[in-house]
């Protein structure tokens, strides 16, 4: 049996998905690097971020009551790297980290043209935690890049080749290969 050694009370949940989030509108747009972001309900379906809120990013989405989620490639490691040392800089964000805006369908944010999928958000609750505040955002639509999906709309992830955040060790990774498939051991094939 293998030895486990005590750490304390750390946020030790590793690694965790890269996001980038956009907050205020096309004028003057907000992109920070979240990587504490997941899904937290089915129906309505629904994503929960955790940021500070001291940054301006979170004043926007308390102004706006909005924000969009979108989600990068390997691709972008120089960007997504860009937007984790932004906090503080007031300026264009999207020209900063030479990304692209594209107007979102639903909400006021603005989506990234170059993020492979990119989720609106409606703001649902905010929770202050302590050092982070959770937002709660309802998706309102989602928006994917056609590379990224096979000939029946369903996303193909090596395709999407995300990119996972290691706080604790400060590096970003790929997410590795399929090991198998979601009820495998109850004999369930995969679609």
């Amino acid at each position: 049996m293998a030895m486990k050694r005590l750490l304390g009370p750390v946020t030790a949940f590793f690694p965790t998905p890269c996001v980038l989030v956009v907050s205020g509108d096309m004028g003057l747009a907000h992109i920070s690097m979240v990587a504490w972001a997941g899904v937290v309900n089915a129906e309505p379906p629904m994503l929960g971020i955790s940021m500070r809120a001291q940054t301006h990013s979170y004043a926007l989405i308390k102004r706006y009551g909005q924000f969009t989620v979108n989600i990068p490639h390997e691709g972008l490691v120089r960007q997504i790297d860009v937007c984790a040392m932004m906090a503080g800089i007031t300026n264009d964000h999207f020209a900063h980290a030479e990304l692209t805006k594209l107007p979102s369908k639903k909400v006021t944010p603005p989506i990234i043209s170059e993020a492979i999928a990119s989720l609106e958000c409606e703001v649902r609750e905010t929770h202050s935690l302590g050092s982070h505040t959770l937002v709660i955002g309802r998706i309102v639509e989602v928006h994917a890049d056609e590379r990224i999906l096979d000939q029946q709309g369903g996303i193909v992830i090596d395709h999407l080749k995300p990119v996972v955040c290691c706080p604790a060790m400060r590096e970003y990774r790929t997410v590795s290969e399929r090991l198998e498939s979601y009820g495998f051991s109850k004999g369930k094939a995969a679609d």
